[in-house]
């Protein structure tokens, strides 16, 4: 138990020194960006393909997926009910981006560090029952709502989904 709590202090340490160096300046946004491609395109991807070598597929492992998905559909699901009564362009981030798990950032190295990759090939299962909804399903439903004659500000929703597609590359 002292090792996960060590571990998990050491990732949440590095997190909060990443952030005081970004907000004071320390780190400039030239450096960020050069970071945050090499987490994206090269640390996390590692980390995958090395979790799934020796690999052995079971199918219980498709039952994580699904309660994922399942998780996402009753996020989604209350979000929509939770902004049901709210103006069509405040409804567009509650609805669209705040149901969804991130995985990848700290998850993936913390369940690498502490379960080895057993951990990581269920973490990935686990997104991607999750990434059906948050990587476009959503988007597809709410403008499916939209032109059945459930208003819910397309063009704000385009916007803010284009914007957040750009904060990500």
């Amino acid at each position: 138990m002292f090792d996960i709590l060590l571990s998990a202090s050491a990732y949440a340490l590095i997190i909060v020194v990443g952030a005081v160096c970004s907000h004071t300046g320390f780190i400039k946004s030239e450096t960020k960006n050069v970071f945050s491609r090499l987490l994206f395109n090269i640390t996390l991807p590692c980390t995958v393909v090395y979790s799934f070598v020796g690999f052995q597929f079971d199918a219980s492992l498709l039952l994580v997926s699904t309660v994922s998905f399942a998780a996402t559909v009753v996020g989604f699901g209350g979000a929509m009910l939770f902004t049901r009564r709210r103006k069509p362009e405040d409804r567009m981030i509650p609805t669209l981006m705040g149901f969804g798990y991130n995985i990848g950032c700290f998850a993936l190295p913390f369940i690498s560090s502490v379960v080895g990759p057993t951990g990581v090939v269920i973490a990935c299962m686990f997104d991607f029952g999750n990434t059906i909804l948050v990587s476009g399903g959503a988007y597809a439903i709410v403008r499916t709502c939209r032109a059945k004659g459930v208003e819910l500000g397309t063009k704000t929703l385009t916007y803010e989904v284009n914007l957040s597609a750009l904060r990500m590359e």
